[in-house]
């Protein structure tokens, strides 16, 4: 989620984002790896009958930084 984070502040001017075509594959493939850690942590978290902490923390913490991201990374990755 760093690597996101400091993705994303390297491309923000001011409340607007100025992204380069690389710059857009770097922040689509940490989107991307999000979605795997969201969906591995949901699963162990339901494994574990919703009694792992860390796993329901991760959650909660990926959602949140996913969140962030444009509309159109969530719809490149529900039309794959």
């Amino acid at each position: 989620m760093q690597d996101s984070q400091r993705s994303k502040a390297s491309v923000r001017e001011g409340d607007e984002y100025v992204i380069s075509p690389k710059d857009m594959i770097k922040l689509k493939g940490s989107f991307q790896m999000m979605w795997r850690v969201f969906q591995l942590a949901f699963r162990v978290h339901n494994f574990a009958g919703g009694h792992d902490d860390k796993a329901e923390q991760l959650c909660s913490n990926v959602a949140k930084e996913m969140e962030t991201y444009p509309s159109s990374f969530w719809l490149e990755l529900v039309n794959k």
